[in-house]
């Protein structure tokens, strides 16, 4: 599980659905270019890439419950953060884990 702004939401990065479009929406967030662009369209076209990343991550309707149909970029990179903490908790427990179960390498004599 995850909060992001309140809303509670179910979170495996280890499950593959959720791994895949993890990863697809994440490269098309860092496809994303501010040159020439104006602040308001940049904050626009952002806050637009990240509203369909969690509407294509958690389901359709996401993004206006997370951020209520308001362009605010820094509530959108906020949301993206805390989603990246939880990759990484929820790969540091995965790892806790795994160690627990396959032998450790022992280096050689």
């Amino acid at each position: 599980m995850i909060t992001i702004h309140g809303k509670e939401m179910d979170f495996d990065i280890y499950d593959f659905e959720t791994a895949r479009r993890y990863e697809q929406g994440l490269q098309k967030l860092q496809g994303f270019s501010t040159e020439g662009k104006t602040l308001p369209e940049v904050i626009r076209e952002q806050c637009e890439a990240v509203n369909a990343f969690f509407d294509d991550l958690f389901g359709e309707g996401t993004a206006r419950a997370l951020f209520g149909g308001k362009y605010n970029l820094t509530r959108c990179l906020d949301a993206i953060r805390t989603l990246q903490d939880s990759v990484q908790e929820q790969g540091d427990k995965y790892r806790a884990l795994y160690s627990r179960y396959i032998p450790a390498r022992h280096a050689k004599k």
